[in-house]
């Protein structure tokens, strides 16, 4: 087993990066919607009114 996890060491680092990138775009995702961002630009969007309202 010891064997096992030293020969899969670097697979399992890149793996935990990546897995870490991908939680905090989704975070980054979630907080935007949640302040009411949709992340796109409002000119010419129909819906411009109803998702920003000031």
């Amino acid at each position: 087993m010891l064997s096992f996890m030293l020969n899969h060491a670097g697979s399992a680092l890149v793996a935990l990066a990546v897995a870490l990138v991908a939680g905090l775009a989704i975070a980054s995702i979630v907080r935007r919607k949640r302040a009411g961002s949709c992340g796109g630009g409002c000119a010419g969007c129909p819906n411009a009114g109803v998702c920003h309202r000031k």
